[in-house]
């Protein structure tokens, strides 16, 4: 459906403003104009789910956060990266950074725990 906001918003745009840059710039901030007006409402009732379901969405975020680092670090560390100041070492210090605040991070969950409203904990 926003698709077709978006796509009639722009013929509209197109038709009544010229093709200057002037006229681009008009186009441009009745574009965001159009957004927010959109975002506002949908914004005030996303805060009120995302305060309801904090701690489920506390679990989620860390799991990706944890899914992108080991998708990018294998990347990372097989490129020709190198370090003037550490030299050889850089690639082994890096690993070993990685691994000490992974291990950090899971043994965290063993001390902090989240609790949702009803008392019940999670992680």
């Amino acid at each position: 459906m926003l698709g077709v906001l978006v796509s009639l918003l722009r013929i509209l745009t197109k038709a009544v403003y010229p093709q200057d840059p002037d006229g681009l710039r008009k186009c441009v901030n009745l574009y965001f104009a159009v957004g927010i007006v959109v975002m506002v409402p949908i914004t005030k009732t996303l805060w009120q789910i995302v305060m309801r379901i904090k701690s489920h969405g506390f679990g989620s975020f860390s799991n990706l956060i944890y899914i992108v680092t080991l998708s990018i670090f294998p990347g990372y560390i097989t490129e020709d990266v190198h370090s003037e100041l550490l030299g050889d070492w850089y690639p082994v210090l890096v690993i070993a950074g990685f691994n000490v605040f992974d291990l950090v991070g899971k043994c965290l969950t063993a001390v902090f725990t989240v609790r949702c409203f009803s008392g019940q904990r999670f992680l």
